[in-house]
């Protein structure tokens, strides 16, 4: 079934099956999980330009992730490069069921 979601809770609205929406949302989990993890591993924070993180999620979780990451890069590419957002909009890491 699918329902409206707001990207990271601003304005930006997406219609996605639930599924994915879902998929989504454990994918940002184990993205914060994998940083967790490795800070109490490493004792220090990650650092992505250095070295890589392992995220545990799934074909599906990786894949929603990538596809909603994929949609939000074309509608910044069809808007200049970015979008009209203040920070104070942005109120979630994940998809916000409308």
């Amino acid at each position: 079934m699918q329902f409206a979601y707001s990207w990271m809770g601003t304005r930006i609205h997406l219609v996605l099956e639930e599924e994915v929406a879902d998929a989504y949302n454990r994918a940002q989990d184990a993205w914060y999980a994998a940083q967790r993890d490795h800070r109490e591993y490493h004792e220090r924070e990650w650092n992505p330009r250095t070295e890589p993180i392992v995220i545990d999620w799934s074909d599906a979780e990786r894949n929603a992730f990538n596809d909603v990451g994929h949609i939000i890069n074309l509608l910044s590419k069809l808007n200049g490069g970015g979008f009209d957002i203040p920070e104070e909009e942005i109120t979630s890491d994940y998809l916000v069921k409308l």
